[in-house]
């Protein structure tokens, strides 16, 4: 009688551990979605001081949003969850990994970033380069936590993994961090309003190209890059419009 009272007892604390853990779960995804609440308030508050009381609810909203992300992934398992049904476009993808593209699309990543640089150091006039280069950083820490908190939510398999292939996050194909984070430098080089308009047009043909790769690779969906690129756009769209540049 004790031996079976014993297993009851061990499997009630199980059943009650992994329900604690499920609420938790819950919790974790509830507090992101008010954390990217929070953090588009103190984004896009209207100030044009750089250090005041909305930059600090961002920076710190951001950094907490980062942390908990960072945390969330690794926790990710390499066992994908059921498939997602492709169909329209993504049908066209290839469900193979070429690890050589994949590289390739990682070093058109980082041009963009470097495009970003030297659009910064040679077309903003010296007074606006501090609050220009964090205007910008903003913009691409805002795009990364919205990305992060997607991909760790949905879950969906990249097309690789459809083919058995299993790496450390085979089920973060939506929404690609390589085309959110390159269309948002794009966008945000764009809407700096510049006179020349070199650095915009190497940017956006990167950032094309980039989520082309991404496709390539076997890393990401047709809909992942579209996506992705639509939240990168959009973070630095709405910064513009609410907070305006005016040209530099």
């Amino acid at each position: 009688m004790c031996f079976f009272c014993l297993i009851f007892v061990k499997y009630s604390t199980k059943q009650s551990f992994n329900i604690m853990l499920n609420h938790i779960n819950q919790s974790v995804k509830h507090l992101k979605v008010l954390l990217l609440i929070l953090s588009f308030y103190g984004h896009f508050a209207y100030s044009q001081t750089i250090i005041n009381p909305n930059k600090v609810i961002f920076w710190g909203i951001n950094a907490l949003h980062t942390g908990i992300n960072s945390y969330h992934y690794s926790k990710f398992k390499t066992n994908s969850p059921a498939s997602f049904k492709i169909k329209g476009l993504d049908s066209k993808v290839p469900l193979r990994l070429t690890k050589e593209i994949a590289k390739t699309s990682d070093i058109t990543f980082i041009a963009t970033a470097l495009v970003a640089g030297a659009f910064i150091l040679s077309e903003i006039p010296k007074d606006k380069k501090l609050s220009q280069s964090i205007r910008m950083a903003e913009n691409v820490w805002m795009t990364y936590n919205i990305t992060e908190t997607l991909k760790n939510n949905v879950k969906r398999m990249r097309p690789y993994a459809y083919q058995g292939v299993r790496e450390k996050d085979d089920i973060r194909s939506f929404i690609s961090g390589h085309s959110s984070l390159t269309a948002n430098i794009a966008a945000s080089l764009w809407m700096s309003n510049p006179k020349n308009k070199i650095c915009p047009i190497l940017a956006t043909g990167l950032a094309v190209g980039t989520a082309a790769l991404r496709v390539k690779a076997g890393k990401h969906f047709v809909s992942d890059v579209l996506s992705g690129i639509i939240v990168g756009f959009g973070v630095a769209f709405v910064h513009e419009k609410i907070i305006p540049i005016g040209g530099i």
